[in-house]
């Protein structure tokens, strides 16, 4: 009874010492509806043959996360035959919006990204370090961007007619923003339908650099601060990663030199609480049975299971392996004479 006893409550003291160290819970669910509305290509915009998509969006929620949007989802322009990415990058606002991805003529010659090319398609996406699952539906939606549509790929020239269309489609993806959301994003002036200094404000942070390339937009411009075009090829991976929860081995380590002073303790943290579980779970096993081959059986998938955490090593993995079946051996030849 005692031993059974001291096996629950060093069971308990690991499991309590993994919870020191686990990831966040993040508290956010799907939303009520996930919407891709359309999808536009330009090329000319900022420069000769480089490519410019705005996707609007709907990510909608009755009660707004508490997650910064940036972390929680994305928008990408996949290949539907290869499955690959040529660039992402984080949404900046939940609800009825749009956000924009940027290459240079140079950036999308380098990925493989050509205009009007088949086999494209647009997603926006939950992020699945945040979200348990990603379902299409669900968290995701994709569309895909048919080839020779002229509704999606607006051609125009440099300077000239493509940032006329940018700016028209801007002007019309935050019309109906306004709709949605009940906002004042435009404004009627005598020169018509202009972004309103928060529609401006979005629209500057969607793209950098527009009120200089389109400044005709806006209605107000003097107070509002413009910053150069940003290529944003892989800005949603780049941010994502830079984001996400610690990897477990860096959070042994914060946990180990809090407690020893000192770092690179890691190891030795992650190596007690394993094998505080490995010993509870194997004599638990041995008490049940009062058989030592379960519990060495057992040992293979534990020993398995702290390489996958990065607590033992490939070599040790093989090793226990090795010696877990010599034991079986020795076990079960001693059980045929006896």
């Amino acid at each position: 009874m005692r031993v059974k006893k001291l096996h629950l409550f060093l069971l308990t003291l690991a499991l309590l010492l993994l919870t020191l160290v686990a990831t966040p819970v993040f508290a956010i669910v799907d939303p009520d509806k996930i919407e891709l509305k359309q999808v536009s290509a330009f090329r000319n915009f900022a420069e000769a043959n480089d490519l410019l998509f705005l996707i609007e969006y709907n990510i909608e929620y009755a009660v707004i996360p508490t997650e910064d949007p940036r972390l929680a989802y994305s928008v990408e322009i996949a290949n539907t035959s290869t499955g690959s990415s040529y660039g992402n990058r984080p949404v900046l606002y939940y609800g009825h919006a749009y956000q924009a991805l940027y290459w240079t003529a140079a950036k999308a010659t380098a990925s493989g990204l050509t205009w009007d090319m088949a086999n494209l398609q647009a997603v926006v996406t939950a992020n699945p370090v945040i979200f348990p699952v990603v379902t299409l539906g669900g968290n995701r939606q994709e569309s895909n961007i048919t080839s020779g549509d002229t509704l999606i790929w607006l051609d125009g020239t440099l300077e000239g007619t493509t940032p006329t269309l940018v700016g028209d489609k801007i002007l019309e993806i935050t019309e109906n923003a306004s709709i949605a959301v009940g906002q004042s994003y435009t404004q009627i002036t005598n020169l018509g339908d202009k972004l309103s200094t928060s529609g401006g404000v979005i629209a500057m942070k969607v793209l950098p650099g527009i009120r200089t390339i389109v400044p005709d937009i806006f209605a107000f411009t003097s107070s509002l601060t413009d910053e150069p075009v940003k290529v944003y090829g892989n800005a949603g991976q780049t941010f994502l990663e830079g984001n996400q929860p610690a990897a477990f081995s860096t959070s042994l380590d914060s946990l180990g030199e809090t407690l020893f002073g000192s770092p690179g303790k890691g190891m030795i943290i992650g190596g007690i609480g394993f094998l505080l579980i490995a010993i509870s779970i194997l004599g638990m096993m041995f008490n049940v049975t009062q058989a030592t081959t379960p519990a060495m059986v057992a040992g293979i998938p534990l020993i398995l299971a702290g390489s996958m955490l990065g607590i033992i090593p490939i070599g040790l993995v093989f090793a226990a392996f090795f010696f877990v079946l010599v034991l079986f051996g020795i076990t079960f030849l001693m059980s045929r004479m006896a």
